[in-house]
């Protein structure tokens, strides 16, 4: 029984970072766009 609730919570850890993954990814790139488009208004 231990072990199985320990399986859980790792289970959510691991979705919990990779939707963390994700979000930080979007983020990433979405502030990229914006400096490429920055860029180009420059230009």
């Amino acid at each position: 029984k231990p072990a199985k609730r320990l399986f859980n919570s790792l289970l959510n850890h691991s979705l919990v970072s990779s939707g963390f993954k994700q979000q930080c990814n979007t983020l990433i790139s979405m502030q990229f766009q914006q400096h490429l488009q920055l860029n180009l208004l420059d230009m």
